[in-house]
């Protein structure tokens, strides 16, 4: 439930990518079969690898279109580099063109990409200009995701210990509150650059709502993880690598 509820954040702030692929090789892969919706940070790579195939499958029926033959060159040597590193993260071992294959398999994408002439002179002469909003870029893709996971896993944390708080007694009291303040001190500052980036990328998109309605829906997931024995070693559990709110992402691939 958590990972569905992060997701469906994610989803909306980033919005969907198209996912088509290159002809899928043989052998068997070494990764998840389709999109692993269970983990957000593997969800998160697959649909940037989904994105990036994409884009060179459209730039390969755009031959007759230099502007946009440049414009994707431009655009896959500035992503080359997090472009590799997530083959790498998904199919660690193998070289770059084998993991290509191999994830474009596992993930079921289309072997080819199919427009009818109309749409393919419309999608043709958009690319360049396209290619250069900030959806493309598959780093800021990757630092917004990983803001939007850190936020709501801080919201449900704050909410949890808000309702354990007010069900503790004197001396449980004083171990949470310690173990909270020392929790503070270790994340306030990443959460805050996150909640900054999620906010401005709300603002741009012009997203309907507010981030604080979607954190109000976040906190009350967290108010459920105290129910039953939800509070129970929660000091140790703040004190602990599990309760970063960034754990999921870890650092950049």
């Amino acid at each position: 439930m958590r990972e569905r509820l992060c997701l469906a954040a994610l989803l909306a702030v980033l919005g969907a990518g198209s996912v088509h692929a290159v002809e899928p090789a043989a052998p068997e892969v070494p990764v998840v079969d389709g999109y692993d919706f269970t983990r957000p940070r593997t969800l998160v790579l697959q649909r940037i690898f989904g994105l990036a195939h994409g884009v060179g499958l459209l730039a390969g029926v755009c031959g007759d279109h230099p502007e946009a033959v440049e414009a994707y060159e431009r655009w896959h040597s500035r992503q080359q580099g997090m472009i590799e590193r997530v083959q790498r993260d998904l199919a660690p071992g193998l070289t770059d063109g084998d993991a290509m294959h191999h994830l474009a398999s596992a993930l079921h994408l289309p072997a080819a990409l199919k427009l009818d002439p109309a749409r393919r002179e419309a999608a043709c002469a958009t690319l360049p200009q396209a290619l250069e909003e900030p959806r493309y870029e598959l780093a800021a893709r990757w630092r917004l995701a990983a803001a939007v996971d850190r936020l709501s896993n801080a919201g449900m944390t704050e909410a949890r210990f808000v309702v354990c708080r007010g069900r503790a007694d004197a001396a449980q009291a004083g171990a949470l509150d310690a173990a909270w303040t020392r929790w503070g001190e270790r994340h306030a500052e990443a959460v805050s650059a996150a909640r900054a980036l999620v906010s401005a990328r709300w603002v741009a998109t012009e997203m309907g709502g507010s981030i604080d309605d979607w954190l109000r829906t976040v906190r009350r997931y967290g108010r459920r993880l105290a129910d039953g024995p939800g509070c129970t070693g929660l000091p140790e559990w703040l004190e602990s690598p599990a309760a970063d709110p960034g754990h999921a992402f870890g650092n950049t691939p």
